[in-house]
């Protein structure tokens, strides 16, 4: 824009210094001109001058218009990626508080699986965009029963949170040797998008959480990918009823 109008003055000025073969100027005057041509018109340069005015305000209203659509396309951004951070973090503080082992009720009493697969894993540190890889492993089982009265082998679901370039995504799968489950399970969901760091700790469960074995902090930043610089950070506290491990 600024180089149409630096083009344009120069025509202007080109123009107003152009004469005649008298030496007089080719735009001449309001007094003297043609009036067979002109004869109640704007001359040549009053036209220029208006049309390079009309242009200045233009491009002012454009600019503001700019600005103003830069403005709510931030904000647009800012409220659906907070709504979607405070969602995506209260989900899986829920989902880590169902993690558990599997354990089987019986006459002699209750049998908890001692396999270590059954802890919580997690990706301890901040994970940049360019980690790409799991951040969360934990399963969520239902207890089985052998019971001479009922009998019910129990579920396994296998639950797996992961980062994927930009995204958050999480998968809930049954084991082979699950009994049936009420889960919805599914291989791949897109939790959150814009992901620019993650960053999961361990801290030591606080006097009011003593029940629980582990307290996970869950930290997401995101990334507005339309201007650079723009970020929204959110942090969650998940209590775990088994331990946590690092991976």
């Amino acid at each position: 824009m600024a180089e149409r109008l630096l083009i344009l003055i120069r025509f202007m000025i080109k123009l107003i210094s152009m004469r005649d073969s008298n030496n007089k100027s080719i735009l001449g005057s309001p007094q003297n001109r043609n009036k067979r041509f002109f004869p109640a018109g704007f001359t040549l340069i009053e036209v220029l001058i208006g049309a390079f005015i009309l242009v200045l305000l233009l491009s002012g209203v454009y600019k503001v218009f700019q600005g103003s659509t830069r403005l709510y396309l931030a904000g647009m951004w800012n409220t659906k990626a907070q709504n979607e951070l405070r969602n995506t973090l209260t989900y899986l503080r829920d989902e880590i508080a169902r993690a558990s082992s599997f354990s089987t009720v019986s006459e002699v009493g209750l049998n908890v699986d001692p396999d270590p697969k059954f802890k919580l894993y997690f990706k301890k540190g901040i994970s940049s965009k360019n980690y790409n890889g799991a951040l969360l492993k934990f399963y969520q089982c239902r207890t089985a029963i052998n019971l001479p009265s009922k009998t019910f082998a129990g579920a396994k679901v296998y639950c797996e949170v992961s980062k994927k370039g930009s995204k958050i995504v999480m998968k809930k799968e049954k084991t082979p040797d699950s009994g049936e489950t009420n889960e919805r399970l599914f291989s791949e969901r897109v939790l959150l998008e814009d992901v620019s760091e993650v960053k999961i700790d361990k801290l030591p469960a606080a006097s009011g959480e003593q029940l629980a074995r582990a307290l996970i902090t869950i930290l997401f930043t995101l990334s507005d990918p339309q201007q650079t610089g723009r970020t929204i950070t959110e942090e969650t506290k998940a209590k775990s009823d088994v331990e946590a491990v690092e991976l």
